[in-house]
């Protein structure tokens, strides 16, 4: 392999096989490399655990801002009449 700067050659090391995943390295896990003189040491770290799941309203934000500013500006207007309290005014309060 070659250094993409210099295009000098670079050590390289590779490893693949099935005997990999057999000892714990499945494609895509996440490695903990520990460097000594003569002596690379690779453990197979445990994979991050997924985040939660987004709440529904950040899911609903997100479609509302997809939508064109007039559209964004009638759900604000709806949000605003009906989340503000108005003075009753009929009999039946």
């Amino acid at each position: 392999m070659r250094d993409w700067q210099t295009h000098e050659p670079a050590p390289t090391v590779t490893l693949k096989g099935y005997w990999l995943e057999d000892a714990g390295f499945a494609t895509g896990t996440p490695l903990k490399i520990r460097v000594m003189p003569g002596c690379l040491v690779l453990t197979a770290q445990e994979p991050l655990p997924a985040p939660p799941p987004e709440p529904e309203i950040m899911q609903t934000l997100k479609k509302v801002c997809k939508l064109p500013i007039r559209k964004q500006r009638q759900i604000t207007d709806f949000n605003e009449m009906i989340m503000t309290k108005k003075a009753s005014v009929g009999k039946w309060d």
